[in-house]
């Protein structure tokens, strides 16, 4: 075999093998995007989004390593702030999960994520020295401070960290890294907040129905109740209602605690 012919078949041996490696990677994300989008389909109640978040982070980790933590906001159109679920990285290399209401108006990174989900962009930043510490410190304004702050060294005035936002509908996927995030890392980041928003539209389509049912309830025990009392023809029938008030009051507190 002549060299030329040599140097066509290594040529299209390493096309296949970077075809074969694309196939494989897209078949890794596509499996981590199905472990997150069974967790998130299996959300109840809000709590239940910390699970998620922590899920998103255990995901992009094995994608992404080098990731400090990932959140998921619901943001609020009228008023820069929203309700926010972290998972972070502690200084032990586990895991931590966190939540709270936090304040977007703390730090020129927040105000301007949020404003480019006010538009419904993307946003990207990077952070180093005196920008990152300020970052930091504005945090204390935040019920995050810890373990959050244990990402971040005071002392190493090189420090970088990377930001990005991927938005959908009602909120965003975000993430910091200590390196540069790829334009694959993005294209991920906004697969994985392209998956959660359609299962947190059907966990907001379950609570509304879950409100729907839990009012039917009451109205129908209160009608009962209505009933009864219209169909009183003696004084001593008071008892017998107010009784059944009673005890529909207690029926529904039950139910209103097992829905929960």
């Amino acid at each position: 075999m002549d060299t030329q012919h040599t140097d066509l078949l290594l040529q299209r041996n390493a096309e296949l093998e970077k075809e074969l490696a694309i196939k494989n990677r897209e078949l890794e994300i596509e499996a981590a995007l199905e472990r997150v989008r069974s967790k998130a389909m299996a959300m109840h109640k809000s709590h239940d989004l910390e699970i998620v978040v922590a899920t998103l982070f255990e995901e992009l980790e094995k994608l992404n390593p080098g990731l400090l933590r990932c959140g998921i906001a619901i943001l609020d159109k009228e008023k820069p702030r929203g309700d926010i679920w972290i998972t972070v990285k502690s200084e032990h290399g586990n895991t931590v999960e966190l939540a709270g209401d936090e304040t977007l108006d703390t730090h020129p990174l927040l105000q301007n994520a949020y404003a480019a989900w006010r538009k419904g962009e993307d946003f990207f930043d990077e952070l180093q020295g005196d920008e990152l510490a300020s970052y930091y410190t504005s945090l204390n304004q935040s019920g995050f401070q810890l373990p959050i702050l244990s990402t971040f060294n005071e002392e190493n005035h090189q420090q970088k960290q990377f930001y990005f936002n991927a938005v959908f509908e009602d909120g965003s996927l975000f993430a910091f890294t200590n390196g540069n995030l790829t334009g694959e890392t993005k294209k991920t980041m906004k697969r994985f907040a392209n998956a959660f928003n359609l299962t947190y539209k059907r966990f907001l389509d379950l609570q509304k129905a879950e409100a729907q049912a839990r009012e039917a309830t009451i109205e129908a025990a209160l009608e009962r109740v209505r009933s009864r009392s219209m169909a009183m023809h003696k004084s001593d029938e008071v008892m017998d209602v107010a009784v059944a008030a009673v005890l529909r009051s207690l029926t529904l507190s039950a139910t209103l605690i097992a829905w929960r």
